[in-house]
């Protein structure tokens, strides 16, 4: 099979800090994260390269490849007015079909695709380009002129995941070059030069492999179309093969059932542990390793209505226990006998006054509390307070 047109990603580093995982700080500048600052710098050099300036505009030149991941076929054209992503390399567009793919699960939804897709064109003309960013944690979405602007061209550096974050993905990390545009718009400008059929379980079954290249994905080159690449798969083997969400939520009735959010649900109802207890209905604990997988895919903006609901309770839970512990602290800080009717000695007097500096350290002013766990739980994370947050917890 021919893979000369086949660009893999320039820089080959694979870093392993989730760069949308960023401090208060590094979210309330615009900053991308210190880990990725160097690699984004390179890149940046690279695709100023790649550019041609043209009476003072950028464009990007005849003949240049772009590359498109999908699970459609034919490539729907009719249905592309909107923008529509490419990569400069390979390795975006292919990982992307993984992150798709697992984008799909719905329980009213039986039948899935087997495979993947790999579009490759060729710019016919010099394409201009309107918008150039320069950071990794923008995506063109966070811009009006590029979603809504039909004439639009933006390009940028943008890190490659290796699948969604919905199912939680590998803390490893290449990065590429993003390009958007409104397909219908600039459609004369592209040529389609080959088409590949892509495995999207080789992706998922080497998504922790730091040395797998995602060509090795790629099945056959297509030159004519066959029944047999529209294979679908039924529910089961779909969640098998793609969907990794196993053990994640726990029976909060303490009887050790775990399993997948409807699983537990279900079984909370009729759970003999419930039936022994106090009767009180409540939710399920929710493990520590799904709470992280949470934060990272709200940090990204990638949150399902039901993980969104899920983890609005958690941290609600989160802050009204900080808030509990502060006061709880000061509380006994307080409260604490006092020792000096007592004798002392030159060592208990020493004692004392050491106890007396660490009992004012811990002590907090009343009421500061409230922002002190705000701050923690939301804001050093980047997330914004709910209004009225604290007026849940019961004092």
């Amino acid at each position: 099979m021919d893979r000369s047109i086949l660009k893999s990603h320039h820089l080959k580093d694979t870093l392993t800090h989730n760069p949308w995982d960023r401090s208060f700080y590094q979210s309330f500048m615009n900053k991308d994260k210190s880990e990725w600052l160097e690699l984004r710098d390179k890149i940046l050099v690279y695709m100023e390269d790649q550019l041609i300036e043209v009476d003072g505009k950028k464009y990007l030149p005849k003949g240049t490849m772009l590359y498109h991941g999908s699970l459609e076929h034919p490539f729907l054209s009719d249905l592309k007015n909107k923008m529509t992503f490419f990569g400069l390399d390979t390795s975006i567009s292919i990982w992307y079909i993984l992150e798709l793919i697992q984008d799909l699960p719905s329980m009213f939804k039986k039948k899935y695709p087997r495979f993947g897709y790999l579009y490759a064109f060729r710019l016919k003309k010099d394409l201009p380009v309107t918008k150039i960013i320069k950071t990794i944690h923008e995506n063109p979405k966070d811009f009006l002129h590029c979603r809504m602007n039909n004439k639009s061209v933006c390009i940028g550096p943008q890190s490659t995941s290796r699948g969604n974050f919905r199912e939680g993905v590998p803390d490893l990390y290449n990065i590429s070059i993003e390009l958007t545009f409104f397909y219908n718009y600039y459609k004369d400008y592209l040529e389609l030069d080959s088409v590949y059929l892509v495995d999207p379980l080789a992706l998922k079954l080497h998504d922790e492999d730091i040395d797998f290249e995602p060509q090795e994905a790629i099945l056959q080159k297509k030159d004519e179309y066959k029944p047999e690449y529209n294979q679908k798969i039924d529910k089961e083997t779909f969640y098998r093969y793609f969907i990794d969400d196993k053990n994640e939520f726990l029976c909060e009735h303490g009887c050790g059932y775990r399993g997948e959010y409807q699983d537990v649900l279900e079984h909370e109802k009729t759970c003999k542990y419930k039936q022994k207890g106090s009767g009180k209905h409540s939710r399920k604990k929710l493990t520590e390793k799904k709470y992280k997988k949470l934060i990272q895919q709200k940090k990204k903006g990638k949150l399902s209505k039901k993980n969104k609901k899920i983890l609005d309770r958690t941290l609600k839970k989160k802050l009204c226990k900080c808030i509990k512990g502060i006061k709880a602290r000061n509380y006994r800080n307080n409260n604490k006998p006092n020792n000096s009717n007592k004798p002392s000695n030159k060592r208990s007097n020493s004692n004392n006054k050491r106890s007396n500096s660490n009992n004012k350290r811990s002590n907090s002013k009343k009421g500061s509390e409230y922002p002190i766990c705000l701050s923690s739980i939301y804001t050093k994370r980047g997330f914004k307070p709910p209004k009225r947050a604290i007026k849940g917890c019961k004092k």
